[in-house]
């Protein structure tokens, strides 16, 4: 199951470095086929929403410069290496299922912009507080500077006017994900950066004040929470140690060595999350549930019961680490098998919104020891309420509620 953004993210980014290149900087014409490339790359990766990252860009950067289209033979000649490129699987696939081209275009696209679905569904402002969040403490010196930047320098004005706009497209969507606005924070960084190198010794300082603090603070939690010895939050020795250890090094380099320098924001930067993927591997093996892992709630199963006819079923829901977990029978519940072949999904899936699958799930539930995985967020839907009067027990595991026999 994999998240396919990042690739995305590279892919746009490539193609605007090329387009950039051939068009401001003047450089030779394969840039042009490389920026159609990396667009046929992306759209092959991700569909059609690759054109709101670029598009919108190239088409804002010739009307704000002022700069013509001059059409020539290798415009034409890139498009089609980018229209193979990009349409070469999705027009095999349709060629073998028809149906395929209703299911992109609208299960896949246009119900991700305008109905709730796949349960993504966030508020407007949902975007607002993960980038102001996910660029602290940099983001300090973009809006102590924005002002500046946004007065003084045209590209840095055109830069914000396509963060901006990109991101209120993507907060009207109704489908909201934290990596769909991934493709934008390179822009965010270069303004981040040219801020930091205008900035004054006071504004670097409070950044670099708002990284000491934030390595303080860690560390600290981490004493804390391992003599308190809380059972929500579990500290290790390795954890405390490696943390305090890396802590202090920080410090005493930064406090012997730093100055106000803007790139020692950066120095900064990079001790900070060395120091959180030092200790986070850490951290997460040892608190499992306050990072969604499943291996607990596989545990709690095999301690229960060793019985061979066991099943543990998901219901609406893809969780793919379970069976790396255990050898127990496994199925998801409720997922989308319109386009498959034959019955082999059958053994590890049941689509309950069929008729005959309903039946099915009843008699799976009837039989054997039954384990059914519900995210509380949506819950057992009504019309699967048999769930709990066929699995009389249940057991809280934070975001997730098992019922069993």
């Amino acid at each position: 199951n994999v998240t396919t953004d990042i690739y995305l993210t590279t892919f746009i980014m490539a193609a605007i470095y090329f387009w950039l290149s051939y068009v401001r900087e003047g450089k030779s014409i394969f840039n042009l086929y490389g920026y159609y490339l990396c667009i046929g790359l992306a759209l092959e990766t991700k569909g059609p929403v690759v054109l709101l990252f670029t598009l919108g860009f190239i088409i804002s950067y010739r009307i704000f410069f002022k700069q013509k289209l001059r059409l020539n033979i290798h415009y034409l000649l890139g498009f089609l290496l980018m229209a193979t490129i990009g349409s070469l699987w999705y027009v095999l696939v349709i060629a073998e299922k028809p149906a395929l081209i209703n299911y992109f275009v609208f299960k896949q696209t246009v119900s991700r912009i305008a109905s709730e679905s796949f349960h993504r569904d966030q508020p407007l402002w949902f975007y607002i507080p993960i980038t102001l969040g996910v660029l602290f403490p940099y983001v300090v010196g973009l809006l102590a500077k924005g002002k500046y930047l946004f007065v003084h320098s045209k590209i840095d004005k055109f830069l914000l006017i396509n963060i901006g706009v990109v991101i209120v497209l993507f907060s009207l969507f109704e489908t909201k994900r934290i990596f769909y606005i991934l493709p934008l924070f390179w822009m965010l960084a270069i303004l981040i950066v040219r801020a930091l190198q205008q900035a004054n010794g006071q504004l670097i300082k409070s950044i670099q004040i708002s990284y000491i603090s934030l390595i303080g603070l860690y560390a600290l939690a981490c004493v804390v929470f391992y003599f308190i010895n809380t059972e929500a939050v579990v500290v290790s020795v390795t954890q405390l140690v490696l943390a305090v250890l890396l802590a202090t090094i920080i410090l005493i380099v930064y406090f012997k060595y730093g100055t106000n320098k803007h790139w020692w924001c950066y120095v900064l930067g990079a001790g900070f999350f060395t120091l959180l993927l030092t200790t986070g591997s850490v951290f997460m093996n040892n608190n499992r549930n306050l990072v969604n892992s499943f291996k607990p709630i596989v545990q709690f199963i095999e301690n229960d019961s060793n019985r061979d006819d066991k099943k543990i079923m998901v219901f609406d829901f893809m969780v793919t680490s379970i069976p790396f977990y255990t050898n127990t029978d496994y199925y998801t519940v409720t997922r989308d098998v319109q386009f498959q072949e034959d019955d082999r999904w059958k053994e590890h899936h049941v689509n309950v919104y069929l008729k005959t699958e309903a039946a099915r799930f009843k008699q799976l539930l009837s039989s054997g020891k039954n384990y059914v995985l519900v995210y509380n967020r949506w819950g057992v839907y009504p019309q699967f309420s048999f769930i709990k009067e066929q699995l009389p027990h249940k057991k809280d595991f934070g975001k997730w509620t098992l019922y069993y026999n």
